[in-house]
């Protein structure tokens, strides 16, 4: 297929890369750079200085808000403002926009911080689900772990049963508390049903105004549910509720997501530990039952 000339991937390079310029001006606000340069031109050596950037990094971060058109540079290396930047980017100004950049920088950092923290615990939790194969302990530990991750209300996890028509509820915490519920949901029923029928997770930020929510918790008011895949299969589902409308984001739907993968396959490797378990004890019982019969057989042999 020969390339359209017309066509450039500028656009979605400058977009996403987007990130990086964005950054570099709001670390830029952060150290005083402008209001620094206000005062007067100043050579890389001395901007360096007077804002306490290391100098292995500082020509290239000085030189970078230059082609971002936020500094200029002279023919005798010396950096200074820009007339725009001179006039909202100098702190002591009364024109300073950079209260509003500093703001944006900080929720920035939290959200990166928040993420950075979710990934670490996501992997934690990945390998210490791995770690157990006992599934009662399992779906226990489970519970507990993504309350570390999501501060839910209410938490329910789902198994398929043998028919693959039906979900049975496994493990449920309600308020903290472990509750046994015995209601069983059909495939394509309430909202658990959905996300299992259609194999996609249901974010649905108010309960009462879903028409394809079965009311178990009168409490709740909104609910995420996300389907354990294995090997395009569905096993079961992860059902989180909460009392405030609203509550789950996508951000809550992405690392669930995330997570309900790694669940599906710590459940099936405790559900084939067990199936191995119980026909290991099975052997044992007909080994010691064969054991007894050929006994008795040799202690009949004896007698004749």
């Amino acid at each position: 297929m020969g390339e359209n000339p017309s066509v450039s991937p500028e656009h979605i390079l400058q977009t996403g890369l987007g990130f990086w310029a964005s950054k570099t001006l709001l670390s830029a606000v952060e150290l005083g750079v402008f209001t620094t340069l206000a005062d007067g031109p100043l050579d890389g050596d001395a901007l360096r200085a007077r804002i306490g950037v290391h100098e292995r990094s500082a020509r290239d971060f000085f030189d970078a808000l230059v082609a971002l058109g936020m500094l200029t540079r002279g023919d005798d290396g010396r950096y200074a403002n820009t007339p725009a930047t001179d006039l909202y980017l100098d702190s002591r100004k009364p024109t300073y926009v950079g209260g509003l950049l500093e703001m944006m920088n900080a929720r920035l950092y939290r959200r990166s911080v928040r993420q950075a923290k979710t990934l670490q615990l996501l992997n934690e939790i990945s390998r210490e689900l791995t770690s157990i194969l006992d599934l009662d302990c399992l779906l226990q530990r489970i519970g507990e772990l993504l309350h570390q991750v999501i501060d839910y209300h209410m938490f329910g996890i789902l198994l398929v049963d043998e028919s693959g028509h039906k979900l049975v509820h496994r493990f449920a915490v309600r308020f903290d508390k472990n509750v046994q519920i015995k209601d069983v949901m059909c495939i394509g029923q309430g909202l658990v049903g959905y996300a299992a029928e259609h194999k996609e997770a249901v974010l649905a930020p108010d309960v009462t105004r879903d028409p394809r929510y079965v009311m178990l918790n009168p409490e709740s008011r909104s609910e995420l549910c996300v389907p354990m895949i294995l090997k395009d299969r569905v096993i079961g589902v992860l059902d989180l509720e909460h009392t405030k409308r609203g509550y789950f984001t996508d951000f809550h739907q992405r690392t669930l997501t995330t997570l309900a993968a790694q669940i599906a396959v710590a459940i099936e490797n405790a559900r084939l530990f067990r199936e191995i378990e119980d026909k290991s004890r099975q052997l044992e019982v007909a080994s010691a039952h064969k054991s007894a019969f050929l006994a008795n057989m040799s202690q009949s042999c004896a007698r004749r």
